[in-house]
């Protein structure tokens, strides 16, 4: 019987090994991309807001 090891799945938007960022997740980013992605989502959910808000655009 032979073990395979297959290497760590990589998270797709780091490129680090799912072991190291943490528990893996379904889509393939690691906790912490997914909180960055988070952030950045959000920070531009509130600029769009103001800018339709006030009509700046």
């Amino acid at each position: 019987m032979s073990h395979d090891n297959k290497p760590a799945p990589l998270c797709r938007v780091c490129g680090h090994p799912e072991h190291e960022g943490g528990a893996e997740h379904a889509a393939g980013v690691c906790r912490g991309c997914l909180a960055k992605i988070g952030i950045v989502l959000l920070i531009v959910m509130i600029i769009t807001s103001y800018v339709v808000w006030f009509g700046l655009l």
